[in-house]
């Protein structure tokens, strides 16, 4: 119980430190500003990054640490307590190799300088230059040094703190340190220094010359990501800035998969599965049913329609950021006939004085002749592909127009559904248990659907209710008790064209004073909206009333509490299809 606590809480504490190395902020012309960038003239990390990389996650400008630090602090996180978790006594690493040991360590004197000047302690510029990447199929973590020592004398300190013995190699002239992670586990951890900079990856039972050689950057790759058009286009594309951009090349995997010829991903991942004995025999690849002339061409077709995974801010400040994830989609017909899924998010779900809501927009006169369209794409033609027919013949046994068309008829009317918690008394939820009706009178809720005509859903649950037949909803009345079978009052109003059903007197309240929705717009799929603070003060709460805590559970509600007690700020996304793909929009407003 104690491990799996302060594990839990060090996994908090990993994510945060991650983005504090691997976030930014800027000011000025942001695209002008990265398309200078990759023409070559500032980040020297990008010049060792090839452009076939498979996977990317890094900064293409240089990261000012006070500006992040503003937003960190705004936010509200507790950078002090996340250091003081490493220092735990169930912390020690025992027996663990030396690998495991030194990730360990690394990662304790990340989080402990996250509280103090973390460039100076760490070794690295106070505008820091990282990315994370792949050099064929091996991971490489790379980032600018500060010119001092600081960083070689931490990596030394690691070593002795832990009772690490390190192996240390040479390549080219070029000296690097390698941890073992153990018998079984036929991998190491390399870290090597050089050109001012450090660098992370693995060493494999590959010759050096195959993938050491390449991803410690001995020699620079032919073509780098930043005299590469893919990231430019991005930017331009998306609205990127340059805060913590992620790529994964979805296409690019599946050629690698299919065609170890294809490009440096899949010939190195060829090499490995012979290396590490995994293929089907000699000269019989472990992937050769993906590696037909059918499936060569078939899966990168389907894949092409969706060839990338993409992520990065498109605005970012000391009190508010914007992050936006792309996955892209090259089928106009396809994406235009998914935007059609599109249902109403009521603007009433957007309210700031909600705990928590979500919004579900589904336009459901049109789910079946969407789905319908999706369901013919993928049956129409015949695949050859083994993998591709299987899934083929699966769909066309389960044709789900028949069911969707019932369904769909019946709810055509209706565009959207929201759910919002107003309000939750946590000190009542202990008296559940003996007392359900505790839980209910404790907590204060909203729900909305939108319609063409809202007060024709009621008369159709008329139908299935006899009870709520005779009740009229009279368009921005105060909130009219509803006669349902329920032990808690449900009220019902008209709001333009939503009815909204609420419970709880401070949902009441809040029904009686939401606007008039007078549009139903088709404004996405899935919205979520929750002010961090108050979430964050609930669990806390829940978690300090369990009467039934041993030590370890006290010391996870301190360091918990501790950790987020000042958070603050409302977090919001919202999901939809548009000409470019499947959009996930994420706002942070910590004003």
């Amino acid at each position: 119980m104690k491990k799996f606590i302060i594990i839990a809480l060090a996994l908090i504490a990993v994510a945060v430190g991650v983005y504090l190395y691997k976030n930014k902020s800027s000011d000025g012309d942001i695209v002008s500003s990265i398309t200078n960038k990759l023409s070559g003239s500032s980040s020297q990390v990008m010049e060792y990054v090839p452009a076939d990389t498979i996977l990317f996650g890094g900064n293409l400008e240089a990261m000012d640490y006070d500006k992040l630090m503003a937003f960190s602090r705004n936010f509200g996180l507790n950078f002090e307590v996340m250091g003081e978790l490493f220092n735990k006594e169930e912390f020690d690493m025992g027996d663990a190799p030396d690998g495991a040991k030194f990730v360990f360590g690394f990662v304790k004197k990340m989080m402990g300088a996250a509280s103090s000047n973390y460039p100076k302690t760490m070794g690295v510029p106070s505008e820091t230059d990282g990315a994370i990447y792949t050099v064929g199929a091996l991971p490489v973590f790379r980032f600018s040094l500060d010119g001092s020592n600081t960083f070689q004398t931490m990596v030394e300190t690691i070593e002795k703190e832990n009772q690490i013995t390190a192996k240390v190699g040479s390549l080219d002239g070029f000296e690097y340190r390698e941890y073992s992670f153990g018998e079984d586990v036929p991998v190491t951890l390399v870290l090597s220094t050089h050109n001012n900079q450090a660098v992370m990856t693995l060493n494999t039972l590959l010759d050096d010359a195959k993938d050491l050689k390449l991803a410690l950057g001995i020699e620079k790759p032919a073509k780098s990501f930043s005299d590469s058009p893919r990231l430019a286009g991005l930017v331009n594309k998306f609205g990127y800035e340059g805060h913590q951009l992620f790529l994964m090349d979805n296409l690019g995997i599946v050629e690698g998969i299919t065609n170890p010829r294809a490009n440096h991903f899949g010939g190195m991942l060829d090499d490995l599965l012979v290396a590490y004995n995994v293929n089907n025999g000699p000269g019989v690849s472990v992937l050769a049913e993906y590696r037909t002339p059918e499936c060569q061409s078939e899966l990168t077709a389907f894949v092409g329609n969706w060839p990338t995974i993409s992520a990065g801010y498109t605005n970012f400040d000391a009190n508010s950021a914007s992050y936006k994830m792309v996955v892209e989609g090259s089928n106009a017909g396809l994406l235009d006939s998914l935007q059609k899924l599109h249902g109403h998010l009521s603007p009433a779900m957007a309210n700031k004085d909600m705990l928590f809501s979500m919004g579900m927009g589904f336009n459901m006169a049109e789910m079946t002749g969407v789905l319908t369209d999706v369901w013919k794409r993928l049956t129409k033609d015949p695949y050859n592909c083994s993998s591709l027919a299987d899934m083929q013949n699966a769909l066309k046994g389960n044709n789900p127009v028949m069911q969707l068309g019932m369904v769909s008829g019946m709810l055509g009317g209706i565009k959207g559904f929201g759910f919002g918690l107003v309000d939750m008394d946590v000190s009542a939820m202990e008296q559940a248990q003996n007392n359900p009706m505790a839980a209910a009178d404790s907590v204060s809720l909203i729900m909305t659907l939108s319609a063409d005509d809202p007060m024709a859903l009621v008369q159709l649950a008329g139908q299935f209710q006899p009870m709520l037949g005779g009740i009229e909803l009279e368009e921005g009345a105060a909130p009219k008790a509803l006669p349902l079978p329920l032990p808690v009052e449900v009220n019902g109003s008209l709001r333009g064209h939503d009815l909204v059903l609420s419970f709880g007197d401070k949902a009441n309240a809040m029904a009686a004073n939401l606007d008039t929705n007078s549009s139903i717009d088709y404004n996405g799929l899935f919205s979520v909206n929750y002010d961090m603070g108050r979430y964050f003060g609930m669990i806390n709460q829940a978690m300090a009333m369990d009467p039934n805590q041993d030590a370890d559970a006290e010391e996870f509600q301190r360091v918990f509490n501790e950790m987020f007690k000042n958070v603050k700020g409302r977090y919001t996304d919202k999901t939809s299809f548009t000409k470019n793909g499947l959009e996930v929009t994420m706002e942070f407003d910590l004003n």
